[in-house]
């Protein structure tokens, strides 16, 4: 019988159909989904485990299916069992009774519980390590430890910061290390701070023994490398030194420590936060954000209070308020712990219409990028990136108060009005050329924002009323000028024709 009928039963979760089959069938088949690529396939065992029911696995498993049976990827149905939060654990655990191998490498390197990790499957990681799983273990030749694995895929986005926490607080308890150093030679700390994500690496700082003075490969601390930098993150270096991190520790070559570099640079709030002497009161009112905000702040440290945790609600407020002033002001000065509980970065602000609370982020967490600099390798600016994902009239026009140019274009030419009318959203569209964007521009392939190819048809009706708006106000201005100059000319031979 075809292997197709097979899986067809199995995706449709027919319990008793699959049964039937496995009296007269194999258990263990192979199936290639695509007779055109021959070379990739898997077994039914790993077919059904993607489809999630357990039943249907039991029934496989109860006629001999091969546990250790391996997909093109080499890939075991382990693998594929906590590859995805939303595959029953129930599934891992029948594996498992039948001695399904724990630590089996793919051909990525990866063991079950690198890519449970990776995809924050944290029942999936509690399963494995009860079975065993080797928590600390980089695999020869391999990609690092599921800690590390699990940081990567945060950087890159595909895992959010708030899982990533408890993927390393689980693998920690089960004896992965926080000192334990990459192929780059990076603690996890250090590879969160290169990686952009300060944010996190403060939640990092929170948790026990994580290497606080660890030397990178260069042979310096992440204090020196955070003090010597042009742009020290001042919450990074505040919380290093609370956790211990010394500002004493001697860089080899120069024989400095972080105070002497700190001194020599002239940065007093440099000096004052490595110095004991400045408390967490001090600390609260330098970093509030004008008059309101240190009102906010004097009035929290007055009562008491800690500032996540007096800032939360008022953070939610003006969340759900849409209060970006307020929120904008309290960015800087919440703990990053209550930000990401809280499930607010940049993108979530500004998916919120909260565009000056979404800079403020950048600013604190993202310096070098809070103007007109490109953020990634295509030249993009943070006004291209919502141009892009879209957004509120609101939140462009806010992003532009604060000193983004509507006109800055990224390394195609695209301006962000180009790339706003390539997706659709004539609100962006509006508020750019509100705020001064050029209808005009030409890009690199010489096309101005409406006379690209295949745009949407709002953009374009929208783009040709901008552009006739634009030109009908270029004509007036030269008429004006016209009509003034006309005066003026009449003027002078007037005066003429009276002193003849």
């Amino acid at each position: 019988m075809p292997i197709a009928d097979f899986v067809k039963e199995i995706d449709a979760k027919k319990l008793k159909a699959v049964q039937e089959r496995l009296k007269k069938e194999k258990a263990s088949q192979k199936y290639t989904p695509d007779a055109k690529k021959p070379g990739v396939f898997h077994y039914l065992l790993h077919h059904a485990v993607k489809g999630g029911d357990p039943a249907i696995v039991e029934a496989l498993l109860a006629a001999a299916a091969d546990v250790s049976a391996l997909d093109h990827e080499d890939s075991t149905a382990l693998h594929w069992a906590v590859r995805d939060v939303g595959t029953p654990p129930k599934i891992a655990e029948l594996l498992l009774e039948k001695k399904a191998k724990v630590d089996a490498l793919n051909k990525a390197k990866m063991t079950p519980l690198h890519v449970a990790a990776v995809a924050g499957a944290l029942s999936a990681i509690d399963l494995l390590v009860k079975a065993g799983a080797a928590a600390d273990v980089s695999p020869p030749g391999g990609g690092g430890t599921p800690l590390q694995c699990a940081l990567r895929a945060c950087c890159e986005g595909a895992l959010k910061p708030a899982v990533l926490l408890e993927v390393v607080d689980k693998l920690v308890a089960a004896g992965a290390k926080l000192t334990t150093k990459d192929a780059n030679g990076l603690t996890p700390l250090m590879f969160l701070v290169e990686s952009g994500r300060v944010a996190e690496a403060l939640q990092l700082l929170e948790r026990p023994n994580c290497g606080v003075d660890e030397l990178d490969p260069s042979g310096r601390s992440l204090l020196m490398v955070q003090v010597a930098s042009d742009q020290p993150h001042m919450d990074l270096v505040r919380e290093l030194v609370a956790k211990g991190a010394s500002a004493d520790l001697q860089y080899p070559q120069s024989l400095d420590t972080p105070l002497h570099v700190a001194a020599l640079k002239g940065n007093l709030a440099l000096v004052t936060a490595l110095l004991p002497a400045a408390t967490a009161a001090e600390v609260a009112l330098a970093e509030a954000s004008g008059g309101a905000g240190a009102a906010i702040a004097e009035a929290i440290v007055t009562a008491g209070g800690d500032p996540g945790e007096a800032g939360m609600s008022l953070m939610k407020a003006a969340v759900e308020k849409k209060a970006d002033g307020i929120a904008a002001l309290l960015v800087p000065l919440l703990k990053p712990a209550v930000l990401t509980s809280l499930d607010l970065e940049f993108k979530t602000f500004i998916a919120a219409g909260l565009g000056r609370a979404a800079m403020a982020y950048v600013k604190r967490f993202d310096a070098e990028h809070a103007g007109d600099a490109p953020v990634d390798d295509a030249g993009n600016t943070y006004l291209h990136l919502v141009a892009e994902s879209g957004g509120s009239y609101d939140v462009v026009t806010a992003m532009m108060s604060l000193g983004l140019n509507p006109n800055t274009a990224n390394k195609e030419g695209d301006s962000p009005l180009h790339v706003a009318a390539r997706g659709g959203h004539v609100e962006v569209c509006r508020a750019l050329v509100d705020g001064g964007a050029d209808v005009l521009k030409r890009n690199n392939k010489n096309r101005t924002p409406r006379s690209q190819l295949k745009l949407p048809d709002n953009t374009k009706d929208y783009l040709a009323e901008a552009e006739e708006s634009f030109k009908a106000a270029k004509d007036a201005k030269k008429g004006a000028l016209w009509d003034d100059k006309m005066k003026a000319t009449q003027t002078e031979s007037a005066f003429g024709l009276r002193v003849m």
